[in-house]
């Protein structure tokens, strides 16, 4: 990732990242954090690494973030892109806690017996 464009608006801070698959706008304001993810062919296709890998780069390894499902109420649905949240002040951490591993499938009821986890990139 290779941050293009930065600067500050009236809703806060934005930067646009982009690498050779997707482009990235970054927004910060007084309550969030956010990253919007785009493949730049416009494809719906995503890989969950990939967006592992971005969060890293931007928001840092250690910093958690959650993908948000919204009440329809307030769903926006611009094409193909999806919306990383990263959590701030002292709730920094939610879901499973514990040391990083890789399951197994069916190990913990994660997938079909017998479907191996891809190779790491």
């Amino acid at each position: 990732m290779r941050k293009i464009s930065s600067g500050r608006d009236e809703r806060g801070i934005w930067e646009d990242w982009e690498n050779d698959r997707y482009g990235v706008t970054r927004r910060i304001d007084e309550h969030q954090e956010w990253l919007m993810i785009a493949r730049l062919d416009g494809s719906a296709e995503r890989d969950w690494r990939d967006y592992q890998r971005i969060k890293n780069q931007i928001f840092g390894s250690e910093v958690e973030a959650v993908e948000l499902y919204p009440a329809e109420s307030r769903l926006i649905d611009p094409s193909n892109a999806f919306f990383l949240w990263r959590l701030r002040g002292d709730a920094r951490r939610i879901g499973l806690f514990g040391p990083r591993f890789v399951a197994e499938p069916d190990v913990y009821g994660l997938g079909p017996a017998g479907a191996p986890q891809r190779a790491s990139k």
